[in-house]
């Protein structure tokens, strides 16, 4: 498979290898007995995944640069004492990863407050699914937040990259 559009795209799959599992190549094998359906068989497979190769290539270089990612426990304590008062459900702790190629601010710097957390500007959060213990909930849509730090409108992230040429040489294959 090949991206005429995106040399850089092209230089990853020609790094990558696909194969199906034994019984599904046994299914097509059997189902598609053309070669046109065999081709559009393979391409429909492919066309799925094969974008999602250079996310998950990205994604485990960037959890294998060190010092990049810090872990963050985001304790609930104060939060679930009053919905305790309240008689709500406490809310869970969790871990929040960051992940920076850049210097980490401190948390000075951060503008941290109580429980190791920067306060968050008024910002909307979609519904979503929680879990709580064996419990799943659902939680919908609503707005956090304080206003007097200001509004997040918008958590589009546009990246563009340079066109560069790029050499087809994949080291792994050598």
């Amino acid at each position: 498979m090949s991206d005429g559009a995106d040399p850089a795209m092209d230089a990853l799959l020609d790094c990558a290898r696909f194969g199906f599992d034994d019984r599904w190549a046994a299914y097509y094998r059997a189902a598609a007995r053309t070669d046109d359906s065999k081709r559009a068989a393979i391409n429909g497979s492919l066309a799925a995944v094969v974008r999602d190769v250079p996310l998950l290539l990205g994604l485990f270089l960037l959890l294998d640069v060190r010092d990049a990612t810090t872990s963050v426990r985001i304790a609930r304590d104060a939060v679930n004492q009053k919905r305790r008062n309240h008689g709500h459900p406490p809310l869970l702790d969790h871990v929040e990863v960051r992940a920076s190629l850049e210097r980490l601010p401190t948390a000075q710097e951060s503008g941290q407050t109580h429980g190791g957390r920067r306060a968050s500007r008024l910002h909307h959060v979609r519904g979503h699914l929680v879990r709580r213990g064996s419990l799943i909930f659902w939680r919908s849509p609503h707005v956090r937040g304080r206003a007097s730090l200001g509004a997040v409108r918008t958590r589009t992230v546009c990246l563009a990259f340079e066109r560069r040429p790029v050499a087809h040489v994949c080291p792994a294959t050598r």
